[in-house]
């Protein structure tokens, strides 16, 4: 670490060696960077508490300056936010930037999520980035503009307002959605129990899907913010994507709420995410609850996810792994996928025209298909002999339609995330999971109107969806509540 990274662990010594968790589990990531070997892996958890975490600080101090990135990256993974705070305050949600909303896009000739670069405060150049292969954090010092961040979760001993909710109203403000309410970055929202009578009849009926305790089920987070330097400068470098990682806090924390076991998985290339989840299918632990979920955000284009390594996958091969057939544990039960990436470059001005150049887009202009080599027609695997269907069960959504692209805000995040995060804390009391998206594209797409008049170069966003639950179910999750 460099002198500027060793005095801010130094400052912070004592509340790092009385808050840092040094499990195994943390240690990893060390391990997977090739920061530690696991010779010194093993030998450092020998010793156990605060001996461990102050001699794990010695160390992590000799290991370089990415060291230094890594170690925010795994306390972010690790659920450690207030620890993650000392390291990066900036990161953090007193910080104060800029707010003016920019649309997500792509680096020219690609395609996939919006996001913006040079002219309102971007990084310039997206084919450029020297060094390494995935860009560190703290690296840019460009303003806030619309791309996709995530932030600290909660804690215990914060003041979370409550997020009540009429029984009939679902038109909620778009309060969480306002850029320049920096004090709402972090959603700080407290989870109403299932209280209705008439919601808590429903949990053993044939009506619904059937849930478990204590577990609601398992929620796996990918996150690709940062991207690789093409090795070819003919190739275009995908922006990276700033703010991601306030979705992430913000998604992970509403779901644990919704007593989900969640993982996150950052900056994997496009067959480590394939791996991840498929990995996370032959997690044991399927058998014992009632829903899966899968949240991707990355850059996208239509119908493809794009990987750290600038590669994409398709759709169809994320599906494809959730089917019955791949998936047996959660055969018949409900699979929630939430999709945050463009799905194409074009741009719904609502009648007004807008030019957005390579000055003041990014993570759309991934999407353009045009610039990838056209694949030929593969032979799709014939259905498996069984009861279901390779989508029973799956529920999709995304972040915006067909060939559109979405928005982020490079502080706060997306508009996407936010509004699922906010409708989930407010509605899941007695919403189902459908009437809940309902609400989720109307407050999308009534903001995208409102900062398109505000900002102009900001383009409309409909978020849609596709639901194949079977046998005319519908989905509550029934939070606090457990017969």
């Amino acid at each position: 670490m460099n002198s500027q990274q060793r005095e801010i662990i130094r400052v912070n010594i004592v509340n790092l060696i009385n808050n840092l968790d040094c499990s195994e589990d943390f240690l990893s990531h060390f391990v997977s960077k090739r920061i530690f070997t696991l010779g010194m892996i093993e030998d450092l958890t020998r010793d156990i508490g605060q001996t461990r975490n102050r001699r794990f600080l010695t160390d992590v101090q000799k290991k370089g300056r990415v060291a230094f990135d890594i170690l925010y990256d795994a306390l972010v993974q690790t659920f450690q936010f207030e620890v993650a705070d000392l390291l990066k305050p900036e990161l953090a949600p007193s910080r104060e930037h800029a707010s003016e909303p920019v649309q997500e896009t792509r680096p020219a000739g690609l395609g996939g999520e919006g996001g913006a670069s040079g002219g309102a405060g971007g990084s310039g150049d997206p084919g450029s980035g020297g060094g390494g292969n995935i860009q560190p954090p703290g690296g840019s010092s460009r303003e806030p503009i619309y791309e996709e961040v995530d932030r600290p979760p909660p804690t215990h001993t914060e003041s979370r307002t409550p997020a009540e909710d009429s029984d009939s109203d679902l038109s909620d403000s778009l309060e969480y959605l306002d850029e320049n309410q920096e004090n709402l970055d972090r959603i700080s929202l407290r989870l109403m129990p299932c209280r209705k009578p008439r919601i808590r009849e429903l949990f053993n009926s044939d009506s619904v899907y059937r849930m478990t305790a204590p577990h609601r089920g398992r929620c796996l987070i990918i996150n690709n913010r940062y991207f690789d330097q093409p090795p070819s400068t003919s190739q275009v470098k995908l922006e990276n994507r700033d703010g991601s990682e306030m979705d992430v806090r913000n998604i992970s924390t509403v779901f644990k709420d919704l007593n989900f076991v969640c993982e996150v998985k950052t900056d994997l290339t496009s067959q480590e995410m394939l791996e991840t989840i498929r990995e996370e299918t032959k997690n044991p632990g399927y058998a014992e609850v009632g829903v899966s979920a899968l949240v991707i955000m990355t850059h996208g284009t239509e119908n493809r996810l794009y990987g750290r390594d600038n590669q994409p996958i398709k759709y169809s091969d994320v599906f494809d792994l959730l089917s019955a057939y791949r998936f047996p544990a959660m055969a018949g039960k409900p699979k929630l996928v939430i999709l945050q990436a463009c799905s194409g470059e074009r741009r719904d001005t609502m009648g007004h025209y807008t030019s957005d150049t390579a000055s003041t887009v990014s993570d759309a202009q991934v999407c353009n298909p045009s610039s990838q080599t056209k694949e030929k027609p593969q032979n799709v695997e014939s259905p498996f002999p069984g009861d279901y269907l390779s989508t029973d069960d799956l529920y999709i959504m995304k972040a915006s339609f067909l060939s559109f692209v979405s928005a982020r805000h490079s502080r706060q995040g997306t508009w996407f995330i936010r509004a699922i995060v906010v409708a989930l804390y407010k509605h899941s009391c007695h919403r189902d999971i459908q009437t809940i998206f309902k609400q989720v594209k109307k407050k999308v797409r009534d903001k995208s109107i409102l900062a398109n008049k505000m900002y102009g170069h900001v383009s409309g966003q409909q978020p849609t969806d596709e639901c194949f639950f079977t046998g005319d179910r519908k989905l509550y999750l029934f939070p606090g509540f457990n017969p």
